[in-house]
């Protein structure tokens, strides 16, 4: 804790001092860091009290249990160390690899604020950078705007004062965007190697993000050289890309069955951790359970095939499963009628078939469950709708070049599909949104605050013109009778 406090000032101050050239000079910059830093460390103290009494551990939430569970267990010797079951699903994840780290250097002990102190430091990045990107896309005024409502919007505080992933994936996009719009200035080597260094990370933390980030720097590559193709050589790019997609599905069709298996057991294990029945303590591992505790498995239903997902909590006997099922019950279940989630036969509809409830409990922030909902998660996701409403105007009405907002498109069009693909509890779901989605919503909204600047300065040129008029055509007039006499 010690090391971060420092480490986390500098690295902010840094960023702040490096970029902070053009229009209200360096002071300005770094107010907003300090405001944004000042902001999330009080979070973090915040936190930092509430989970000191849940744990001792100062564990609040249960991603963050699962990130500090997996840090003790690789501790002190990560290359030598495997996860515990339950979370496999992280390994390889690039934050946990940051807090493992954090933890040998802090003389090989996991310190929850220590990794919300460095996640603070992430989102005061995202401030800075985030103000700078309106400010050179709309001017000082939208810079300032868009600094100050990211220094206190209270969902990013709140997830950059916990210990999780998130606010490094929102890190990773805000970089490559800054990175794309600064590479006439800093040169391509620089901008590539940046933009390398956030994809790896990003793909490492979520797949689906580090896939939207490739999708949108492709297109900002791409987009010059498709606008001057006329009509003909567009239909003939799509035909081929037709084609080519065609294909793809031809020869990768058993890849495409493992990633149909892979969404089915992300939804299920999402569903799960939602539910609060994924972690369950082990019984000790005998050679007569056919599978063990927190396995994920499939229940066909003989009437549609559909596959109900469900998660082993323990054995009453040998032949006999207790599994919790995304559809909140908890049944025993011959273990014969039971088939390992990977080995199930998905109908192609049932991965689409939830795609609207879950669009529309997304733009709601209505809860998947029978718990009741939150009218929190419930105003926040409003907000962000209104958010992304602005943004379209503010991207209209100041003639935005679709270079410069197409990979935020990319970005938001991509969180939305995976959070509709993969649903989770509505607070998860903010998360995704928040952190990644936000930061780039909000520079492009702030065009509406330079919009308005100019009309008011408009405004108060033509009321200047309007007093100046008489006086001009009066002076003429009065010089003519004088001319006369």
């Amino acid at each position: 804790m010690l090391i971060a406090l420092p480490l986390a000032v500098g690295i902010v101050a840094a960023v702040a001092w490096r970029h902070a050239e053009g229009p209200g000079g360096a002071r300005l910059v770094l107010v907003l860091a300090g405001l944004a830093l000042a902001a999330r460390f009080l979070a973090t103290l915040v936190v930092s009290f509430i989970a000191q009494q849940v744990h001792i551990t100062a564990v609040w939430l249960n991603d963050e249990a699962s990130f500090f569970l997996a840090t003790q267990s690789l501790l002190p010797d990560p290359l030598d160390s495997a996860l515990p079951q339950g979370l496999e699903h992280l390994g390889g994840d690039g934050y946990l690899g940051l807090i493992t780290v954090l933890s040998i250097f802090g003389g090989g002990i996991a310190d929850a604020n220590t990794f919300r102190v460095i996640n603070s430091a992430f989102g005061a990045i995202v401030v800075v950078l985030g103000a700078l990107m309106a400010r050179r896309l709309f001017g000082p005024p939208a810079g300032l705007v868009t600094g100050l409502v990211l220094a206190i919007w209270p969902t990013l505080v709140l997830w950059s004062a916990t210990m999780l992933r998130d606010t490094a994936g929102g890190l990773a996009v805000v970089v490559v965007w800054w990175a794309l719009g600064r590479a006439h200035v800093d040169g391509w080597v620089r901008a590539l190697s940046t933009i390398g260094l956030a994809l790896v990370v990003a793909l490492s933390l979520r797949p689906y993000l580090g896939g939207a980030i490739a999708v949108g720097v492709l297109a900002w590559a791409v987009y010059p050289y498709l606008r001057r193709l006329r009509l003909p050589g567009l239909a003939a790019l799509g035909a081929g890309a037709i084609i080519t997609v065609a294909m793809l599905v031809v020869v990768l069709g058993r890849r495409i069955d493992y990633a149909s298996h892979e969404l089915l057991y992300r939804q299920t294990m999402t569903r799960m951790e939602t539910l609060g029945r994924l972690y369950t303590d082990q019984p000790p591992a005998t050679t007569d359970l056919p599978m063990k505790p927190g396995a994920a498995v499939g229940l066909a239903d003989p009437s549609s095939g559909w596959i109900l997902g469900g998660v082993v909590q323990a054995f009453p006997t040998s032949d006999v499963a207790r599994v919790a099922f995304t559809d909140e019950s908890i049944r025993e279940i011959p273990v014969r009628e039971l088939v390992p989630l990977q080995s199930t036969q998905i109908p192609p509809l049932e991965l689409v078939a939830w795609v609207v409830p879950n669009l529309t409990s997304y733009l709601l922030g209505t809860s998947m469950t029978t718990e009741p909902n939150s009218p929190v998660w419930i105003a926040l996701a409003l907000v962000w709708d209104v958010l992304l409403v602005l943004a379209a105007v503010g991207v209209i009405r100041r003639r935005l070049p679709a270079r410069e907002w197409l990979f935020p498109a990319c970005i938001v069009g991509g969180t939305v599909l995976a959070l509709i693909a993969v649903p989770g509890a509505p607070g998860n779901a903010d998360r995704h949104r928040a952190t990644q989605t936000v930061p780039l919503l909000l520079v492009l909204a702030s065009g509406l605050v330079a919009d308005w600047e100019f009309a008011r300065r408009a405004s108060g040129l033509a009321v200047a013109t309007m007093r100046m008029s008489p006086a001009s055509d009066a002076a003429p007039a009065s010089s003519r009778i004088r001319s006369a006499r």
